[in-house]
């Protein structure tokens, strides 16, 4: 990074739709997340694969302020999800703990962590750099398991959103006490994109 690059920055709006439920006696706590782009630059993932490989390596695409674009190979893979979600999923963009409010000890962590990334709708207040039309928005290659490579990305001034219950937006919180407790979401937590 030298600069002149025009990065995303990567904003969790707060959990909405935090409902409980019972569901084949488990208790869930559900919830809507919304990860947001307020940075001067897109997210743009561009995975490739070759035969026989399950998962895509990923590069993450910068333009610089001159306007050239750069690849930037990550650390970070894109799997296809069956089961429901029939699209592939950059891996480890979010998590959602559940903590003690006293000591911020994590008490449960979601096993969703894989998401499908798009344009859904604007951030608000808007941010410097927002399209009205987003180039990021389609479904990951949905239902399309073959696919060598895939483009993904959440454009400046979007945001990516997920609502309660929908592909894992849950904790298991079957026998936790009554009491005070946290909902932390983060984006990249393994900080893997720039």
């Amino acid at each position: 990074v030298t600069g002149s690059e025009l990065l995303p920055d990567l904003r969790h709006e707060p959990p909405s739709g935090v409902v409980v439920r019972r569901v084949d006696g488990r208790t869930l706590l559900a919830f809507a997340s919304a990860v947001g782009n307020v940075g001067a630059g897109d997210l743009i993932i561009n995975g490739r694969r070759t035969r026989g490989e399950r998962l895509m390596t990923v590069t993450q695409e910068i333009t610089r302020v001159d306007g050239s674009v750069v690849q930037v190979p990550l650390r970070a893979r894109l799997k296809y999800q069956p089961g429901g979600h029939n699209h592939w999923h950059l891996q480890q963009f979010n998590r959602f703990d559940l903590r003690d409010a006293t000591t911020g000890r994590v008490l449960r962590r979601s096993p969703k962590v894989g998401f499908c990334l798009g344009s859904r709708y604007q951030v608000q207040p808007t941010v410097p750099g927002t399209r009205a039309v987003p180039r990021m928005n389609h479904h990951c290659g949905r239902f399309r398991p073959g696919l060598m490579r895939m483009r993904a990305g959440i454009d400046v001034g979007w945001v990516d959103g997920y609502a309660a219950f929908i592909e894992g937006q849950s904790l298991d919180i079957t026998g936790l006490p009554a009491g005070r407790y946290m909902l932390v979401h983060e984006a990249d937590p393994g900080r893997l994109l720039l």
